[in-house]
């Protein structure tokens, strides 16, 4: 298995400028414009069951289709995770983010455009939002009843300890030489069961650019720092277990 992986790798050292550099910009680009326009949109919902799926299966189908392109990212933390690990060089880290951006940015362009100004408002142009013991969507009879009592601290270690899943589960089905094939599908599986575990009190979120972009053109900002700074670390404590730990002979720096 693990002479698999480095056959792949090997045949991707001898690919292209379109295929190294331009293709995978493309797909980061498309690929992230995509999951954040769904994503928000998904949120017309209004119900934790139809989002949880929503995020989980758009990351799920997106990662299938480009992870053979660009690794199927479309998220900075996940592509952070992935450069610490040894799974990547450091010119397509540097592209990817600008492109991940840019992505976001026009997924939030096309939400706006979608939804008349009411509704656009009422769910906040999909930005990511602290519940905690609010009653965000007062038409949504589960939230009106269950009005957690946390705080955004809480909701910052909540979305910490739970983003470890999502960028772990990429790490080990992925890029571990031990693998034959990637299974990108566990991406959106995380992504789904960690939105689904933390919608409700914490808000989900585990993207930083859509929560940033999102929020930018709905101007809502309140507590926007936890969907930012959370990934972030959960991405750092995935990286790090797996250069430390549980990563494959070539990327773990201990136990060879």
């Amino acid at each position: 298995m693990a002479g698999e992986r480095k056959a792949e790798e090997e045949a991707y050292e001898d690919l292209g400028f379109w295929e190294k550099i331009i293709q995978p910009i493309v797909a980061e680009f498309t690929g992230t414009f995509m999951l954040a326009y769904i994503s928000a949109m998904s949120i017309t919902s209004s119900f934790i069951l139809p989002i949880s799926l929503a995020h989980g299966l758009a990351t799920s189908a997106l990662c299938i289709a480009f992870v053979n392109i660009s690794g199927g990212h479309f998220n900075p933390c996940t592509t952070l995770s992935v450069w610490l690990s040894g799974g990547m060089k450091l010119l397509p880290f540097l592209l990817y983010l600008p492109a991940q951006f840019g992505g976001a940015l026009i997924g939030a362009v096309f939400i706006r455009a979608s939804l008349k100004d009411s509704s656009f408002q009422d769910i906040h142009g999909g930005a990511t939002v602290f519940r905690g013991n609010r009653m965000i969507s007062p038409y949504n009879d589960y939230e009106m009843i269950n009005t957690w009592d946390t705080t955004p601290v809480l909701g910052l270690i909540t979305n910490i300890v739970v983003s470890i899943v999502i960028f772990t589960g990429y790490l080990q089905c992925n890029i571990d030489n031990r693998r034959a094939e990637k299974v990108p599908i566990v991406y959106g599986f995380g992504v789904a069961a960690a939105t689904l575990a933390t919608y409700v009190t914490s808000g989900g979120g585990f993207n930083p650019v859509v929560s940033l972009c999102n929020g930018m053109l709905a101007g809502y900002f309140d507590d926007l720092y936890i969907f930012i700074v959370a990934p972030f670390c959960g991405c750092l404590i995935s990286a790090a277990f797996f250069r430390l730990v549980l990563g494959d002979d070539d990327k773990r720096f201990l136990g060879k």
